[in-house]
């Protein structure tokens, strides 16, 4: 998964006085695309085209757990509760996920990842995910 270049700067400049406040995001949803879409770190809201088969809904976001350290690794890390979406007729190949700063009149996307590999949707009942939104803040020295 990658942070867009867009997506950072909003995610660090949303979180960091919510979290010091002790308030989770509010407006953060969860998303899936259909186009055939190698993400990349200049990905942004333009190139992908979000998932419309019966069924699907964008999810809200606002499970987080608190940020945890891991000595270990050096790495801070916050995670959401697992999120599925289940479809309720036949519909499109979706290929990745992504987070969305769900504001009224624009989406901007914070991140965004490919799934290993395609998923395709046959019918109703057909299962996407689970998916584990997750922050890992990587140690770069």
């Amino acid at each position: 998964m990658f942070f867009v270049n867009d997506g950072l700067g909003y995610l660090l400049k949303l979180l960091q006085p919510l979290w010091n406040a002790g308030s989770p995001p509010d407006n953060l949803t969860l998303i899936l695309f259909e186009n055939n879409y190698t993400v990349v770190q200049t990905t942004n809201w333009g190139n992908l085209t979000e998932a419309t088969f019966s069924g699907y809904a964008r999810q809200s976001l606002q499970s987080w757990a608190t940020p945890a350290f891991n000595s270990a690794t050096n790495q801070w890390s916050v995670t959401e509760v697992p999120r599925s979406f289940v479809s309720t007729a036949a519909g499109p190949t979706v290929y990745g996920w992504g987070i969305v700063a769900d504001i009224p009149a624009t989406n901007q996307l914070l991140m965004a990842a490919n799934f290993p590999s395609p998923i395709t949707i046959p019918g109703a009942g057909t299962v996407v995910g689970p998916i584990l939104p997750s922050i890992i803040d990587q140690d770069l020295s």
